[in-house]
């Protein structure tokens, strides 16, 4: 887990003010003030998702107590997906703009939380566009127009796509791939086409 000082070193990094993080992970900027100076001993969850905020932001921890923009293209995220998935919806509510798109591969609105499902619909309020190819017969939450069916023999994993960003869920377990490369999302944005276009 980061240290108070690798926290405001990431937040430096990024130029968010603390309402950028609070709005992002989800705790008041006041008890994340108190957490940057060491002045409170947070729940290992507000940790982790503190953690997983500046992993999907590019940035990297390292072992002594330094913070750098991740070198790789590829980080490796080890939370369970419901958790992770609220954190980079959320985030993408902060950083998407009207017009711009959202792409989930496989989806299945069963395993949606009803606060994953509000920021979803803020999502849309905003004016991006949010499609998802989904598993024949999963629950739908929102308008119709925004889903089409895979095929039942569909090998797809669970997969979000949105700016330069291609973030995939290998397994059931915990372990979630982010890539930020314009170029495989750009690829991973046609291959999704293509889908929608046929299914």
């Amino acid at each position: 887990m980061p240290s108070p000082a690798q926290i405001r070193a990431a937040r430096a990094l990024l130029d968010w003010t603390l309402a950028d993080l609070s709005a992002r992970v989800g705790v008041a900027a006041t008890n994340l003030g108190k957490i940057e100076r060491g002045e409170s001993s947070p729940h290992q969850r507000t940790m982790q998702r503190i953690q997983t905020v500046f992993s999907a932001a590019g940035i990297e921890f390292t072992a002594d107590d330094g913070v750098k923009r991740a070198l790789s293209a590829v980080t490796v995220i080890d939370v369970p997906y419901v958790e992770f998935y609220l954190e980079v919806l959320t985030n993408a509510l902060q950083s998407l703009q009207a017009g711009d798109e959202m792409l989930i591969f496989n989806a299945d609105g069963a395993l949606s939380s009803m606060e994953v499902v509000t920021v979803q619909q803020q999502l849309i309020a905003k004016g991006v566009a949010l499609k998802f190819l989904a598993k024949p017969g999963s629950l739908r939450r929102h308008d119709n127009s925004l889903y089409r069916d895979l095929p039942a023999r569909d090998t797809l994993t669970f997969q979000l796509v949105y700016g330069n960003t291609v973030l995939t869920r290998i397994d059931n377990g915990a372990r979630t791939f982010i890539i930020h490369d314009q170029a495989f999302a750009e690829s991973q944005k046609q291959l999704f086409k293509i889908i929608w276009d046929n299914a």
